[in-house]
């Protein structure tokens, strides 16, 4: 992430269907509500937005709600960001594990764009259940509470176990082949989003199942 410009035109262009539109893919009652919604929360509507696939567009959308929600007047600046500029001022390398063009393949691309579709138009309708898990998971990750988080995880229907799949599973399946020659050569801080530490196909258990010793620490 060295170019953040960059780095969000490889994603809008992922993104892009490509000459369709989202007008195909719903009602025009669920596209009169998504449209309302999104110009209320983003400034723009789905004259603008609506053809990029559906799957950026809830992303954006969550993340709009839950900082609404928590009454924050701008985005607040990416954890990512944050860890990249202590390794620089600390001297430290930085290694990316996917390049941006995996990660919009699998955010955008996993699922059919009517499946899509329909996880948006989900999303918007149900917007204060949302807003409420996401309120529980985050609770329950400051508390450190791992077993809580992967029980909150289950409750969230917007997508069927295997459509995340993907999401997770198949990345820490492919990081859990990087990361333990990282390790080897160094030490390492290794920053991923919570949802990849919890159940069977978690990192802390894929850990643990190839030898490793996993301890949680105390808070600093």
């Amino acid at each position: 992430m060295t170019d953040m410009a960059a780095m969000q035109a490889k994603i809008m262009q992922g993104s892009d269907m490509q000459g369709k539109n989202i007008k195909e893919l719903i009602s025009a009652e669920d596209y009169a509500v998504v449209d309302a919604e999104l110009k209320q929360l983003v400034g723009a509507g789905l004259d603008q937005l609506g053809a990029f696939k559906p799957m950026l567009l809830q992303t954006m959308y969550a993340s709009m709600v839950y900082f609404k929600s928590q009454n924050l007047t701008r985005q607040p600046e990416a954890v990512d960001v944050l860890f990249q500029k202590a390794a620089k001022d600390n001297n430290k390398s930085v290694i990316g594990l996917e390049t941006i063009e995996q990660q919009a393949a699998i955010l955008f691309d996993s699922l059919p764009l009517n499946r899509q579709a329909e996880v948006l138009v989900k999303s918007v309708k149900e917007k204060q259940k949302g807003i409420d898990l996401l309120k529980r998971l985050n609770e329950a990750y400051l508390a450190g509470n791992l077993v809580k988080l992967d029980e909150i995880d289950k409750e969230d229907d917007d997508l069927t176990p295997t459509e995340r799949r993907p999401l997770y599973e198949g990345r820490n399946n492919q990081w859990i082949k990087q990361l333990p020659a990282m390790m080897k050569k160094q030490s390492c801080f290794v920053a991923v989003g919570c949802m990849h530490l919890i159940g069977g196909s978690g990192l802390i258990t894929q850990f643990r199942k190839a030898g490793y010793k996993v301890e949680a620490m105390d808070k600093l």
